[in-house]
C-alpha cells in the first residue's frame, strides 16, 4: 500500500463528512422552502453546491436523505438532553426542568420549519406518524430520566409518576406545534419559565 494514500485518508473522510454535512444543511432549508413531498434532489444538490451525482453518492433517495436528517437533528437533541439530565441532576429540580425544557424548545426553534412539518404529516399521514415513532419513543425515554430526579427530590408526587414522562412529552410538544400556528406564541424564555410553572404546579386557580 501507497504510505500517503494511507496518510490522505483521514482528509478524504473529514472532506466527505463536511460534504454530507452541507448536503444535510441544504436538504433541511429546501424541505423547509417546498415542503416534504414537493422538495427535489435536484433542488437540494443545487443549494449544497455538489452535483446530482455527488448527492446520489451519499444518498441513494429523496427518503435515505430525509431519514439521515432526521436521525442527525434527533441525535443531536437527545446528546443534548443526556449533557442535562447527567450535569443537572444535583441542582434543584425545577432548575432540571427549566433546562431540559429550555433545551428542547430551543433546538425545535433553531429547526422550526423542519419540526413544523413533521408535526403536519404526524397529523396527516399514516407514514408521519410512523416517522415520528423513533423520536418520541427516544424523548420520552429522556423524560423518564429526568422525572425520576424529580421523584428522588420530593419534587413530584410519587402516585402520579406513571404518567409523567408521556404527559411531559405531549405538553412539549402541543405547545411547540401551537407556537408554529399562532404568531402570539413565541419560543421564549417566559414560555419555558411557564411551561416550568404549570407542569409543577397545574393550572388550577389557588385559593
Amino acid at each position: 500500500m501507497n504510505p500517503r494514500s494511507k496518510s490522505k485518508s483521514p482528509l478524504k473522510e473529514r472532506i466527505r463528512e463536511a460534504v454530507h454535512g452541507e448536503i444535510l444543511s441544504a436538504a433541511e432549508r429546501v424541505f423547509g422552502a417546498s415542503g416534504l413531498g414537493a422538495a427535489k434532489m435536484e433542488e437540494i444538490a443545487t443549494a449544497a453546491g455538489v452535483s446530482v451525482g455527488t448527492l446520489y453518492n451519499h444518498f441513494a433517495d429523496r427518503e435515505a436523505l430525509l431519514t439521515a436528517l432526521l436521525d442527525t437533528r434527533r441525535a443531536e437533541l437527545l446528546d443534548m438532553l443526556d449533557d442535562v439530565v447527567e450535569q443537572m441532576k444535583s441542582e434543584p429540580f425545577p432548575a432540571q426542568l427549566g433546562r431540559f425544557i429550555g433545551t428542547t424548545v430551543e433546538h425545535l426553534g433553531q429547526h422550526r420549519p423542519l419540526f413544523a412539518m413533521l408535526i403536519e404529516e404526524e397529523l396527516h399521514s399514516g407514514r408521519g406518524r410512523l416517522r415520528g415513532k423513533p423520536a418520541l419513543r427516544e424523548l420520552t425515554a429522556r423524560c423518564q430520566r429526568l422525572v425520576e430526579q424529580g421523584l428522588k427530590q420530593g419534587a413530584l408526587r410519587k402516585q402520579d409518576a406513571a404518567v409523567y414522562p408521556a404527559l411531559l412529552m405531549g405538553f412539549i410538544r402541543g405547545v411547540f406545534a401551537q407556537a408554529m400556528h399562532e404568531d402570539t406564541l413565541r419560543l421564549s424564555p417566559e414560555l419555558v419559565q411557564a411551561m416550568v410553572r404549570t407542569f409543577l404546579e397545574g393550572a388550577g386557580a389557588r385559593a
